[in-house]
């Protein structure tokens, strides 16, 4: 069995509506949150490595369709501007994991596939190096059509020439 751990970098639930950094964070400088990406991704790291149970992926954020940390790493509509601070938040997190746990693939995710070419375009546009796409699909709220979401999850590989892993269902 594989695991996957997925950073919500949150005191509580992070979705495409909720990306509330933790209460410590709040009033922090950009590069102090930086700083605090890659030192709790590493830490917790550290300590999943160190009781011998390193995750074989790892997920940088959940569901940030409009960025993380918010307002930091918000991006979309007014936000747009934000792309070079989200990318650089995802970065740290995604240093800490290839300096601590080289090995671990990692993921961004995010929820539904109608604007994902748009969000890892950006991603691609600002350096942002991970290794899958990660995606949610509900049914729900994304539709029913299966041939569509197959037609969407080709069209990602094909842009981005990733794996895509549906991480939530």
């Amino acid at each position: 069995m594989a695991v996957l751990l997925d950073f919500h970098y949150s005191d509580t639930w992070a979705d495409p509506a909720h990306q509330t950094p933790p209460a410590a964070w709040q009033n922090l400088s950009f590069e102090d949150m930086k700083d605090s990406v890659y030192q709790y991704t590493r830490d917790v790291l550290e300590a999943f490595d160190n009781a011998q149970v390193a995750p074989d992926y790892i997920q940088i954020g959940n569901e940030i369709n409009g960025g993380f940390l918010w307002d930091a790493g918000r991006v979309g509509d007014s936000f747009d501007a934000n792309w070079p601070q989200c990318a650089a938040l995802l970065k740290e997190g995604l240093r800490a994991v290839s300096e601590t746990l080289p090995e671990t693939q990692t993921m961004i995710h995010f929820a539904g596939y109608e604007y994902a070419s748009w969000f890892y375009q950006n991603l691609q546009t600002h350096n942002v190096e991970y290794d899958i796409i990660a995606l949610s699909y509900y049914h729900w709220w994304h539709g029913t059509d299966l041939d569509e979401l197959e037609q969407n999850l080709q069209q990602l590989i094909t842009d981005f020439d990733k794996p895509v892993f549906i991480t939530e269902t």
